[in-house]
């Protein structure tokens, strides 16, 4: 009866043993759900394109004034998905768009400081320098020279941009451009904070020379007694 019992112990241990091996091959043959950060299927050759073509796009289109290269590198199911004030939805905003803003700056040049590829994603961080030579949002040119810094994420698929993400430092813009004032009140209150030192300082020397009057007579009246 003892042996029986120990062979039907072994059994159970391997059929268990089976089991846990047979779930172990199936966990390592299925795919993991939580992919690796950036991995989307897009293998190294193609990501390189991407960033290529994102190159061409900041040179021909923005640089250049090429509105008609957007047809070549931006599907027409474009999403922009943070568009300028009053910009309209698709690939026909965003042509109107560059057409204003290359009316804005004419002689806008938008320089890539950094741009890297993660899956189907290009990042790109750039410095863009102009002058206001051109209405903008309604507004009359400045004439003024600006040098700002943004960030764009650009989705592309089959060699076609068809989501764009982008912030640029439009505060610093406003500012540079006269139309808002810097923050904190900028130099002016830096030459506030000069003055009230220099009025300080003058004080003090009046306040001490005001002293040494005082002492004079003083010392004078005592002699004179």
């Amino acid at each position: 009866m003892r042996l029986l019992r120990t062979n039907v112990s072994l059994f159970v241990m391997a059929c268990l043993c089976l089991a846990l091996s047979a779930c172990g091959k199936k966990a390592a043959d299925k795919p993991s759900g939580d992919a690796a950060p950036g991995s989307s299927g897009v293998d190294e050759a193609t990501q390189q394109s991407n960033i290529e073509k994102s190159k061409q796009f900041v040179d021909r289109v923005f640089n250049k004034g090429d509105v008609s290269a957007i047809d070549e590198l931006v599907s027409p199911d474009f999403v922009e998905h943070d568009p300028s004030p009053g910009q309209e939805p698709g690939i026909a905003g965003f042509k109107k768009m560059v057409t204003q803003w290359r009316a804005a700056f004419p002689d806008q040049n938008t320089t890539i400081d950094d741009i890297f590829a993660s899956g189907d994603k290009v990042v790109i961080r750039s410095t863009m320098s102009g002058t206001n030579s051109g209405p903008m949002m309604g507004t009359p040119a400045t004439n003024k020279a600006v040098k700002v810094e943004g960030i764009d994420i650009i989705r592309i698929k089959d060699g076609k941009a068809v989501e764009h993400w982008g912030q640029m430092d439009l505060g610093a813009m406003m500012t540079q451009l006269g139309m808002m004032p810097p923050p904190g009140g900028g130099s002016g209150k830096g030459d506030g904070a000069a003055k009230t030192d220099g009025a300080a300082n003058g004080g003090a020397a009046k306040s001490d020379g005001a002293a040494k009057a005082d002492t004079a007579p003083k010392t004078d009246g005592a002699k004179g007694h």
